[in-house]
Order: structure tokens, then sequence, then C-alpha cells
């Protein structure tokens, strides 16, 4: 389409907005889901994104330890993005949502704009595009939060990529210099990133005709400084993850998985999360068909090596998926969300093709409405896959057809009917995940969770002990039997284990709060009001440590020094109903009553427990 005497591109605007706005329908009922899965410890247990000021933990640490969780993934920039919607959202998962589905339309629109740089044709550049958004393939990276790493290491690549052949047409260096800082927020997104520049080669011999090595050298540099900063941060070594014999062990397994991905890609029924890491060898039927399908693909590339746009998607989509191959040992074989890059190469080619044949006059109709029906169909599927991630029983329930003997999935059932108060089937759950999985720590401690819920605390008291057997660096394994020895009036044991939860992990903000209030409640408020500090030092941002050691200010006679950190624990919290009943004592018995009946009204109409004797006491002050 010619631009218009402006010098507009009507063009490119419609493109993005057909883009955006199929991009937001299909992801439209994903925005009232929950947190799930991972998001639990990547995002609301997660105390590093709790506060902007803690961007340098975010950098020094991996993804999961602001939550107690161990991950070997360093990936700061997809944290830093959880700290700016913690910033606006809190813990309305809503945002998070929100988040996830404009990055993914995002994503999808520089996707259209990198392919305007590669391609000759805009219409195939706006059918990827068009695919790309909509197929339920990504819903693994849009519809769980914990999948947003995906899209930003995307953004980033495909910017940096788009930038790169800018600088080759042009020669401009500012677009190279962006082409690298690109990379680099690339690298702190998602690791697979690190196969960038070998499709940079691609590019330049499929369509430039010559390596152009030496333009690689500052983006193998900062590869090299990536790792080197990574290596610093680790603190889970690789050992942690599932690691079945050797590469040549694993290979079968990689072949497997393109046979899945190409299934997936073509038909996509069925989508789920837990593929889990069985062994595969080479001669299963998986396995040959994965190896014809990469031996297909190569011989069709090579075969057509003249279409330049053939050969480029073919080679984006293998070079793509390297980082998945296994050969460094993975925590599955294969997984949907790790189609999120590679599969531009497949919709690239599926576009050209599908266009080339509609610019034939004679088959333009029915073309038309193969990629109409496409899309009609990626977008209900999509639609309907987004239900599954509400989560929730039904999610996991779900996951155990596919993984019936996966501990983990009977754990966090668990952790569901729990939350149901479901106390007999959690129960019941936990102790499945445990007979899958005797060395499962996490199980244990649930387990012994559950039975102190249950009151059951001697039987609570076992099961944590399991645990910190299996694991003696279980800091929230400590804190639970610290609990359980409380409620059997076993002080000093349960101030130990307490101390213990608090000397293995420091910024775990749990046992302190434990610990302050045993002494509270044991006649020792000056212990309690130390305790309480030292919970701050640790976590800045908690709420219940501001709300406990004002108590035990305005109990000790403090009274101002308490109603200053009761505001700023409404300074962290606005809406939090014990700062606001707590606040409103601590003004009436300051004398200042229009403010104490401000904060009592406000606690009334955030539903705390009315105090009606207090209101009485009110009632003399109200105009």
């Amino acid at each position: 389409m010619k631009k218009d005497g402006s010098g507009r591109d009507w063009f490119t605007y419609i493109a993005i907005i057909l883009i955006a706005a199929l991009g937001f329908s299909v992801y439209l009922n994903s925005l009232n889901n929950g947190f799930v899965w991972d998001d639990n410890l990547l995002v609301k247990d997660n105390i590093y994104i709790k506060g902007l000021s803690r961007i340098a933990d975010i950098m020094r640490s991996e993804i999961g330890e602001g939550g107690r969780g161990k991950y070997i993934f360093y990936r700061p920039i997809q944290m830093f993005t959880y700290a700016l919607d913690y910033a606006v959202w809190r813990l309305n998962s809503f945002g998070y949502h929100l988040t996830n589905i404009l990055l993914h339309v995002i994503c999808a629109v520089i996707l259209f704009w990198f392919l305007l740089n590669v391609l000759p044709s805009k219409a195939v550049a706006l059918v990827t595009a068009l695919f790309f958004v909509s197929h339920p393939i990504h819903t693994e990276a849009v519809a769980y939060i914990s999948g947003r790493a995906e899209s930003l290491a995307a953004i980033f690549a495909l910017g940096s990529f788009a930038f790169y052949i800018k600088y080759l047409k042009t020669g401009m260096v500012d677009k190279y210099l962006s082409a690298i800082a690109l990379f680099i927020c690339a690298l702190f997104s998602m690791e697979y990133v690190i196969v960038l520049p070998l499709l940079f080669v691609a590019y330049n011999l499929i369509f430039e005709k010559k390596a152009a090595v030496m333009k690689l050298i500052p983006f193998i540099a900062a590869i090299v400084i990536y790792f080197f900063i990574r290596a610093a941060t680790s603190r889970y070594p690789s050992e942690n993850l599932l690691n079945i014999g050797g590469a040549l062990d694993r290979l079968p397994g990689f072949f497997t998985a393109i046979a899945g991905y190409f299934k997936v890609l073509v038909l996509p029924l069925g989508l789920h999360m837990e593929y889990g890491n069985p062994v595969f060898s080479f001669t299963d039927t998986k396995a040959a068909a994965g190896m014809i399908i990469l031996l297909l693909s190569i011989i069709y590339a090579v075969k057509e090596r003249r279409d330049k746009i053939t050969l480029f998607s073919v080679a984006f989509f293998y070079i793509s998926l390297l980082p998945f191959s296994n050969v460094y040992p993975l925590n599955a074989y294969m997984a949907e969300h790790w189609l999120y890059f590679p599969s531009v190469g497949f919709f690239l080619l599926l576009s050209y093709k599908l266009v080339a044949i509609y610019e034939r006059d004679r088959a333009s109709m029915i073309t038309a409405i193969i990629i109409i029906v496409l899309l009609m169909s990626y977008s209900i599927l999509t639609i309907r896959q987004n239900i599954f991630w509400r989560g929730g029983v039904k999610f996991y329930e779900r996951l155990l057809k596919y993984a019936p003997a996966n501990a983990r999935i009977y754990n966090n059932l668990g952790t569901e009917y729990n939350a149901l108060g479901e106390s007999i089937k959690a129960v019941e759950m936990y102790k499945k995940a445990i007979e899958i999985d005797p060395g499962y720590a996490n199980a244990y401690n649930n387990l012994g969770t559950e039975y102190n819920t249950m009151g059951y605390n001697d039987v609570a008291v076992r099961a944590y002990k399991r645990a910190i057997a299996l694991n003696p660096a279980y800091a929230d394994a400590y804190n639970n039997i610290g609990i359980s020895y409380r409620e059997l009036g076993k002080n000093n044991e349960a101030i130990e284990a307490f101390r213990k939860a608090i000397e293995l992990n420091s910024a775990y903000i749990d046992p302190y709060i434990n610990l302050g209030n045993l002494y509270s409640l044991s006649g020792n408020p000056k212990d309690a009001i130390n305790v309480y500090r030292e919970a701050l030092r640790a976590d800045p941002y908690s709420v219940e440590a501001y709300n406990n050691l004002a108590t035990e200010y305005a109990a000790s006679g403090m009274r101002r020094e308490a109603i200053e950190l009761f505001k700023k624990a409404l300074q962290l919290d606005p809406d939090n109903v014990i700062t606001h009943g707590n606040l409103a004592f601590a003004y009436y018995a300051d004398k200042e009553y229009g403010l104490a009946i401000e904060h009592y009204d406000k606690a009334v109409s955030l539903g705390i427990e009315i105090d009606q004797g207090f209101l009485n006491r009110l009632k003399p002050y109200r105009e």
C-alpha cells in the first residue's frame, strides 16, 4: 500500500492496530486469572519485588531467591518488571496478567517491524505477526505470569536483530550500538538468546553471502561478560536439575521434542506444561519421527536454497531451538513455552507459502479463507486454553492426566485443597507426593503444616523433622516446627527453631514475626521489640513487622512512636484493616479522637470485626 500525501504508511498503521486488537481479544479472558505454579515463589511470596529500592537484591540473585525458591535462572529484567507491577498493583494478579498481554502484543508488533526489514512483502510480515500473536502455543508464556521472560527476551532479541539488519544496510553506527544494547537486555531477560549471533551469521550467509564474523565480536564479548556475572550470582548449581546421563543419552529426547513441537504447532490440542524428563532411545517412534522431520526440513531448505525466505525460516527455527536441545541438562525434554521465539521461523514459513499461493489469482479466495480459518481456530483455542491457566484444583487435576507420576503436581494440589479448607484431601495429596518421591522435603513440610492446622501438633513435628533430615538447610521447616513447638507449650524448643530458621535465611520474615510474637506473649516486650526491629532490617516492607513493633511500643506507653510506625505500615498497604484498627486505638489513647474515628470507620468499611465497646467510646466525639 502506498503512502498518502502526508507520507504516512497506512498499511503499517492498520497492521499494528490489527495485531494489537487480535492479541488483546484472545487473551482478554486471562486477566482474571490468579497466581499459579511458580507465580507464588516468583511474585506472590517474593520480597525482592516488593520495593523498587531492592533492585540491588534482584541484580545479585537468581529469580526465586526472594521467595525462598531454588532456581538456577538469572533473569533480573524479568524480576524488575514484577517489581514495577507490584509498585502499581501490589498483589492484584489482574495487573500482572495485563502486563503479560501488553508484552506479548509489543513482541508481535516488533516481530512485524523486524520482518519488514527482512522481507519484500508487508503482507507476509503481517500474517506472520497475526499467527504469532494468536496461536495457543504461546498461552504458557502469556496467560502464565511466570512465563513472562519469554516475551521480554523475544522483544529485545527481535529489536536487536532489526537494528543489526539496519546497520548492515545503512552502516550507521547508532543502529549497531542499539543492536548491542538490546542484545544485552535480552541476555538479562532469558538465557536462550545466546544463539542470536548464530542467527546473525545465518542472515549474513543467506542474504549477504558472507559471514561477517568480525561484526559479532561485541555480541560475543557481551555473552562472556554475562556468564561471568551469572557465575558470580549462582547459588544453586546445575546438579539440582534432573540430569539423565550424558549429552548423547539426552539427544533422543531432543528429537522426540522436535516431533512434539511439530505436532503442537500444526495441531495445537492437548496443550499442557508438564512434559517431564523421561529417557528416550534413538529407536523410539517419536524420536525417529523427530529425526525424520529434522532431516526432511534440512533437505527441503537445501533444495529451496535459492529461496532465501524459506532457507531463513528453517534456519531460524532450528537455531533458536538449540538452547533447548538438552545437550546441556534441562528440567524437561520439551516445554511449550520454549517455542515462543523459535515459532517465528515456523509462522514465517507458513505465512510466506500461504501469501505466495494467495498472490496467484486463481487461488486467492481459497487461500484468504484458509488464513482466516487458521486465525479463527488459533484464537478460539487460545481463549479456551486461557481458562486452564486460572489455576486451582482443576489446573492440577488436568496436569495429572498428562503426568500421573509427578510428585510436585500432587504437592501443589495439596496446597490448593489446603486453601479450600479440605485438610483430609490435602493430607492425601501430600502423602501421594511422598509415595512417588520419598525424598521430597517440601511435601513433608506441607504435610506437617496440614497436621498442625488440624491440631495434630505431635504428628506435625514428626513430619517437619523428616523434612529437615532430608534438607538440613530448610528454613521453612524450622519455622514451622517452631510453630508446632509453641502450640505444644515447648517455648524453648520453639525459640531455638525460629532462631535456626533466621540463621539459615536472614531475609525470611516469618520466623522473626513468630519469634517476636512468642516473646510478646511470654511477657518479654524488650526481646519482642528487638526481634521486630531485626525483622524490619531484614524486610523494610513488612507491614506485619511494623504493626507488631508499633503494638509493642503502644503497650509500653510510646504512643507517638507507635503511631508513626502504624502510618508507615499504611504507606505500604493503605487498605490494611488491622493497621487502621490499631491506629484508631492509638489515636484514641493519644486523645486525637477525630483521627481515631476516621481510621476506625475505615477499618469497619474494610471488614474489621466490630468492637461495639470502642464504637460506644467514640460516639461522644462524633459531630
